[in-house]
């Protein structure tokens, strides 16, 4: 009887009411019962407030809903417009080791990379965590990336969200949507990773590190005329530095 009188609170109230509330409807309308045997029986019931979880239920839906921004529009006008972000993996000894990495597209720079012995939502955080704090950017910025689990993640898209980040995924089975960072990839792996043998890990960590920076520095890339990212960037700057004298 107890059971069929809570249900029959909970669907009145739409289902908003939590113990406590139903235990002062029903004794209001005369059943004496505590707050305790009203929680154990909703449990049983499966009952549960929904007030409580209700903001992150709507935050979840709206970030899980990115749209793709760039459709493969890799041209931009200004730094820290646009960053693409991708993992890959390459295997040592049997183990594998992931590559996460961030470059915005105005030059193609690498701004941020990470190795993890896993692919997951902590590995890309923690990469654009790096790239934030490298390049502070304002409110507004474009992310994209594929629809790996890791980017698609709650945690990822509340991370993105709480530096006013938009997100762009690619479109399901289609590389092309993040050329620039499949491009870099092939790169990569091309003109440094497979060209050597490897003795430990760490040698492999350094190696990766030290083709970031030549990349960036000295490098010289077909989409931009030849010069290297940082020799882009630093046009920029000087032009703009020019516009203000």
């Amino acid at each position: 009887m107890l059971k069929k009188r809570i249900l029959e609170i909970d669907e009145s109230a739409g289902h908003v009411y939590g113990p406590a509330k139903i235990t002062a409807v029903l004794k209001d309308t005369g059943v004496p019962v505590c707050e305790e045997t009203v929680r154990d029986l909703m449990r049983e019931l499966g009952l549960q407030n929904v007030r409580y979880g209700a903001k992150r239920l709507h935050e979840k839906e709206e970030l899980q809903h990115a749209k793709n921004h760039l459709n493969q529009n890799f041209s931009t006008d200004r730094p820290n417009a646009v960053w693409v972000g991708d993992v890959t993996y390459y295997r040592l000894k049997g183990k594998e080791y992931y590559i996460c990495v961030i470059m915005y597209l105005f030059s193609r720079k690498v701004i941020a990379h990470k190795i993890g012995m896993r692919n997951n939502t902590h590995l890309t955080k923690a990469t654009f965590l790096i790239a934030v704090q490298n390049r502070q950017p304002a409110p507004g910025l474009i992310f994209h990336s594929d629809q790996g689990t890791s980017y698609r993640s709650y945690t990822f898209q509340k991370c993105l969200a709480g530096y006013q980040v938009i997100q762009s995924l690619s479109r399901p089975h289609t590389p092309r949507d993040n050329a620039p960072m499949e491009s870099f990839f092939a790169s990569l792996k091309k003109e440094k990773l497979y060209r050597i043998q490897y003795r430990s890990p760490r040698e492999f960590y350094d190696s990766v590190d030290a083709y970031m920076n030549w990349y960036n520095i000295s490098r010289p890339h077909q989409n931009l005329h030849y010069k290297t990212p940082d020799a882009i960037e630093e046009e920029y700057y000087a032009g703009a530095a020019d516009q203000k004298l």
